[in-house]
This record gives structure tokens, sequence and C-alpha cells, in this order.
């Protein structure tokens, strides 16, 4: 951001870079590039852009997988979105939250442990975050650490047709 020009100037660069059509979400080398605005205050954008591109580019039919999948990695990235979050930096063990496509996943964790996301209220047309809890306790921060998942648990998303430009910017 700071390279850029500040926080508004890269969320400007990206708004543009997204909207102009730029990214290619068939490669490894920006799949993170959406998730970013998580982290410039502006986590509604990462809802908007994850959600309209897991729709755009992924579909079940001749090329509905877009670039190349090697070892997995596009497939991987369009489940991440699908469920609602996404390992956007290696090696940080926090992922990054997105609008959820599907309504309820429950993953098995480990140790008999279960960690399930729920988005109520889903729809193509409730693609933002409204609100979300995290074992039952309100949670703001646009990120969720590894170890809330692998301790399992439940994260709960509600879902809306309008942005909340409220939620997520907890750090």
């Amino acid at each position: 951001a700071d390279f850029m020009g500040g926080e508004d100037k890269l969320v400007e660069y990206l708004d543009d870079f997204f909207e102009k059509d730029l990214y290619y979400v068939g490669d490894e080398f920006s799949m993170h590039a959406p998730y970013i605005y998580n982290s410039l205050g502006a986590p509604w954008r990462t809802q908007k852009v994850v959600r309209d591109m897991l729709a755009k580019y992924f579909f079940n039919d001749v090329g509905g997988l877009p670039g190349n999948d090697d070892c997995g990695q596009v497939s991987s990235w369009y489940v991440f979105g699908a469920m609602g979050f996404y390992p956007a930096l290696p090696g940080q063990p926090v992922y990054q939250l997105c609008s959820p496509v599907l309504d309820k996943v429950e993953m098995n964790v480990g140790a008999g442990k279960v960690f399930t996301v729920v988005a109520n209220n889903n729809s193509k047309d409730n693609a933002y975050i409204q609100s979300a809890t995290l074992n039952g306790k309100p949670d703001n921060k646009s990120g969720l650490h590894h170890d809330d998942v692998v301790q399992g648990g439940e994260l709960v998303f509600e879902m809306g047709a309008n942005p909340n430009k409220k939620w997520g910017l907890e750090k």
C-alpha cells in the first residue's frame, strides 16, 4: 500500500484491475489478489470480487475450470472460496474470509473434530457478509486463524444483499 501511495490508492488500483478484467484466476501467481481488500479495510470488495469470479469462471461444463489446474491449485481456489475462506498468505496461519457460495460445509479436521461453516440467508443476491459468529461469539474480523479451524467449531455468516461496510474491520 505504501508503494502504491497509500491504502486508498491501492484500493483504487485493485478496483480498476478487477473492473477491467485484468485479473486471471487460472494461475497461481495472483490467486491472493482479491483477498488484499481485507487488509485494506474493504472486505466487502473481497466478498464481491470472489463471488463474481466463482460464478463467472467456474461451472460444470467443458471449460468450467480456468487455466492450468497444476496439481489441483485452481480447483482448491474454487473450493476454498466456495466455503468462504482462503489461505492467501502461505506461512501465515490465517485464512482470509470471503462470501461463501455454499450454505453449509462440514469439515473433518482430525481427532474426531468437525469445523462447520454456515451461511444463513445465502443466495446469488445475498452475497455480502452482514455479520459473523465464531463458536457463538460475535466475530468482526475478515480473517480466521488456523487454530480455530483445527479445534473444531462453527463459523456462521449472516448474509445480505448490500455490503456491510462496518463488518470485518477488526484486526
